[in-house]
C-alpha cells in the first residue's frame, strides 16, 4: 500500500481498535458491577443488615463482579484463574492505597471537597487499572 501521511498500517490499527474496544468494555463492565454492588447494598440494608456490613459485603460483590467481567468478557482470558485472581487482588490493594493517598492529599493540602476528592481519586486510577489489568493481571 502507498505511504499516506497519518495512515496507520493494518496490524497497528487493529491493536488500537482492540484496545479501544477493551477500554469501552472495561468502563461498561465496571459501571455494571457498580450498579449491581449498589443494588446488593440496598437489598441488604432493606433486609436490615447493618449498613457497615452491607457496605463491606457489597464492595466484595463489586470486586468479584469486576474480576469476572474483565477476565471473561473484556479480556477474554478463560485460563489461569488463580494467577489472575492473585494479581487482581494485588492491583486492588495498590488501587486502594493510591486512592486513599490521593484523597488525603486533595483534602488536606488542596482543601478539596471530600466527595470531589473521592471522584478525582477514582479518575486517577481508572486508566491505571485498565493498563494494569491488560498488561499485568490478565497476561
Amino acid at each position: 500500500m502507498m505511504d499516506v501521511p497519518g495512515h496507520i498500517p493494518g496490524p497497528e490499527r487493529s491493536g488500537i481498535r482492540l484496545m479501544a474496544f477493551q477500554f469501552t468494555g472495561y468502563l461498561l463492565s465496571g459501571g455494571a458491577a457498580a450498579i449491581l454492588a449498589l443494588a446488593a447494598y440496598a437489598a441488604m440494608v432493606w433486609a436490615d443488615v447493618w449498613y457497615v456490613s452491607a457496605s463491606v459485603l457489597s464492595d466484595v460483590v463489586g470486586l468479584i463482579l469486576v474480576f469476572v467481567f474483565n477476565k471473561f468478557l473484556v479480556f477474554r482470558k478463560k485460563e489461569n484463574f488463580v494467577p489472575h485472581a492473585a494479581r487482581y487482588i494485588g492491583v486492588q490493594v495498590l488501587n486502594s492505597v493510591i486512592q486513599v493517598c490521593a484523597i488525603y492529599i486533595l483534602v488536606e493540602y488542596f482543601q478539596s471537597d471530600k466527595i470531589l476528592a473521592r471522584v478525582l481519586s477514582i479518575g486517577v486510577t481508572v486508566p491505571m487499572n485498565f493498563l494494569l489489568y491488560k498488561y499485568y493481571v490478565y497476561i
